[in-house]
Order: C-alpha cells, then structure tokens, then sequence
C-alpha cells in the first residue's frame, strides 16, 4: 500500500477545548501512513493557531484556513485536498477510542476489496464517560453487501463512521450540500447509491461527544424543516437508484423526523402533512423502530401513533 492510504479530516471551528484531544487520538494511532486535514473554517477562538502548531510537530498534518462557510463547506474543502486512497471523518469535538483503530482499518482495506468501511460508536460526555452505545445486529466483521448492512442497522446517516474510497468522491460527486444542517442525511444516501461493496466492522472505534451548545442540540422548526427537505432528497435518490434498501435507509430517517415532530414541532400543519403523506416509508425497513411504528400507524393512524411516540419519549 502507498504512503497516505487514508486522509483523515477534520473541520475545525470554535472548539479550543477540544481540538487537542481529537488531533492527539489520531496522531497516536499505531500506523502511521495517513495524512490529517486541519479545515480551520474561520474559527474566532485559538484554533487556528492550534492547528498551525500541531503542523509544525507533525509533517502528516496539513492546515487549511479559509473563511467560514459551515461544516460541509470544510469538509469539501478537505475533500479537494486529500490524497490518501480511503478518507474518514472526524468532528473536532470527537475521538477516536484505540490507538490501533487505523491498523485494523488497514489489515480491512488491504485484504478486501470493498468501497466503504463501517465501524462503530459511542455517546459520551464532556469528561469522556459513556452515555449510550448503539449496537450493529451483525456482530461479527464481514464483508457485506447494502442489504445487509441496512438489515443489520450498520448504517447510521453520520460520515464520520465511515472510511470512503477517495475515487468515490470524484467519480460521482460525493460533496456534502452546503448552507444546511442534517446534510449527513443527503450525503449517506448518495453514497450507498453509488458504493457497490461494504465491509461491517462492528466495534466501537469512536467517541461521539454530547456537548451543549453543538448543533445537534440546536433543534427548530428551521431544522425540523431541513430535515424533511432531506428526506424528500433521498426519496428521490432511491427511486432514481431503484433500490429497496436505499428506501429502508430512508425509512429510519423518517422515524427520525416523527420523534423531532412530536417534540418540538407537533403544531405545524405542513410538517404533519408531509409525515401523513410519506407514511409508505414504514414499509421498507426491518429496523426495530420502524417495524413498532409501522404497526401502530396500522392499528391506530398516524395521529394516535404520533400521541404514543410523545407518550414513549416523555417516558424514556
């Protein structure tokens, strides 16, 4: 394999307290082939000069400053620049847990031909404990095809679980659409449009960190919305692929949108329009979710479904 089989990206913006942590757990890891992109997105607090130091001990690294335009346009911007032959994602509030993660990501790629490697993670918080830790069915590592991996729910929306052939990128235009929040949603749906092979890794390699004031705690109406737009994106992607799995995949988003619906939005008339008109969705997905959804949307309807989702999430 050559020098720099992955380029690892990092968007950088307003996260000092942070930043050292997520570049340290992938500069320690135990192979060292890979290139890190710093995107400091006109960050206003001391990143950029961290960013700028950690340049200077580490030849790997590479900084990109520029002004901000939002986490899809850093992200693009390191999409240009990378050079490795598979690319990850890492949010510069997060970590990566082992230091041997990239050597097991290597031994993958290196024995199997496959577009997008998954792999696991946790919720955790500021001091590093864990809050929750979802889990793949599939709990054996394997080489599988999209049917698999959604059956199994292998395939969360975030990139940042994800290491992506890099030619995938330029051969069909995997940028993430910039200017929106959820725009992880989009992307994941173009991606198993277009990858062919995948391989299901299923340990916890990475540290989601729950921080207030982060932006998937910043939850509206405006984002409530953008979300649906999302999924009106990948309806339309999946029917332009013709593939039940991309649909099932769809599906759980859509679940998504009903439990944000009924917690910050159950007023809006166009928003429950749009969840009464998409209900065909609950049919594609064996997720356990959707499947209870599903039946009470069958027994009951859609607004007595929504009032026992309310009634659940009050609960939990």
């Amino acid at each position: 394999m050559d020098t720099n089989l992955f380029s690892i990206i990092i968007p950088v913006y307003n996260v000092e307290r942070y930043l050292n942590k997520c570049i340290e757990s992938v500069v320690k890891q135990t192979y060292k082939n890979f290139e890190i992109i710093l995107v400091d997105d006109g960050s206003p607090d001391s990143c950029p000069r961290i960013c700028d130091e950690w340049a200077k001990k580490d030849d790997r690294i590479v900084v990109i400053h520029k002004g901000n335009g939002g986490l899809s346009s850093a992200r693009n911007a390191g999409i240009k620049r990378a050079k490795g032959q598979y690319i990850g994602f890492i949010d510069s509030d997060d970590y990566w847990t082992e230091s041997n993660f990239l050597e097991k990501i290597k031994d993958i790629v290196t024995e199997n031909s496959v577009d997008v490697i998954l792999f696991e993670y946790k919720e955790a918080d500021e001091s590093g404990s864990t809050i929750k830790t979802p889990q793949f069915k599939c709990q054996q590592s394997i080489k599988a095809d999209l049917q698999k991996v959604v059956d199994d729910d292998c395939l969360y929306s975030s990139a940042c679980h994800k290491f992506v052939k890099r030619e995938l990128f330029s051969n069909y235009d995997l940028f993430f659409r910039e200017g929106v929040t959820s725009e992880d949603i989009e992307w994941t749906a173009k991606l198993i449009s277009v990858a062919k092979e995948y391989y299901i890794y299923p340990i916890v390699q990475y540290a989601y960190v729950q921080r207030k004031g982060s932006i998937v705690h910043s939850i509206d109406i405006k984002a409530i919305n953008v979300l649906m737009e999302n999924i009106k994106i990948c309806i339309d992607i999946a029917k332009k692929a013709d593939d039940n799995a991309i649909f099932s995949y769809v599906s759980y988003q859509y679940i998504t949108l009903l439990n944000l619906y009924v917690r910050f939005g159950n007023n809006d008339v166009s928003i429950y329009d749009f969840i009464k008109k998409n209900s065909w969705l609950l049919s594609y997905s064996k997720n356990k979710k959707v499947k209870i959804v599903k039946l009470f949307h069958k027994l009951f309807g859609m607004k007595i479904t929504l009032f026992l989702l309310k009634l659940f999430l009050t609960i939990k």
